[in-house]
């Protein structure tokens, strides 16, 4: 399981983009690769309860 958490929607955006260029060009080969040994593959997204969420109180 992998789980990437972030702010909002443009901080996952550019957490992302930074990400490819550090892999650089060959990540599609090397993603290509490790498909071929994955039996399942699931992608879920959602966002935390604002019920849930917990703000410490700043004093």
């Amino acid at each position: 399981m992998v789980a990437i958490s972030a702010k909002n929607e443009i901080d996952s955006a550019t957490r992302g983009k930074a990400n490819d260029e550090l892999l650089g060009d060959g990540r599609h080969e090397v993603f290509a690769n490790l498909m071929k040994y994955v039996s399942r593959f699931e992608e879920f997204s959602g966002e935390i309860r604002p019920d849930l969420r917990y703000s410490p109180k700043e004093e």
